[in-house]
């Protein structure tokens, strides 16, 4: 009995570090303004709320990539080299982030007025 419960905390615990490094390496693709958004309530991971980003792609983005990025649920809009902007779904935000082209998301600032 002693021994399944070894066998069992340790599978556990294997199963609980691949989940932590699969997390880690899309945080990592994160600002720190877009991780504390989604650590915060504010935006639960189901809600259908928008989040605006400017995303860095590894290569100069084409139409296929537009494309793959709207199928991934990205609603694009400038590009400018490897650089866009987009509204991402919070739930679609992590498919986004997962994708080998993307490089990283940043949380786009709010546009302040001028006077």
């Amino acid at each position: 009995m002693k021994n399944r419960l070894v066998v069992a905390a340790m599978a556990m615990a294997v199963l609980v570090s691949f989940s932590c490094k699969k997390d880690a390496h899309m945080s990592k693709k994160y600002d720190p303004a877009l991780r504390h958004l989604l650590e915060s309530a504010s935006i639960e991971s189901s809600s259908g709320t928008s989040i605006p980003i400017i995303g860095t792609c590894s290569s100069e983005i084409t139409d296929s990539l537009r494309a793959v990025l709207e199928k991934a649920g990205a609603r694009v809009g400038t590009i400018s080299g490897r650089f866009f902007t987009a509204d991402i779904p919070r739930s679609k935000l992590e498919k986004i982030a997962s994708l080998s082209e993307v490089r990283y998301l940043q949380l786009a600032p709010k546009a302040k007025p001028t006077k």
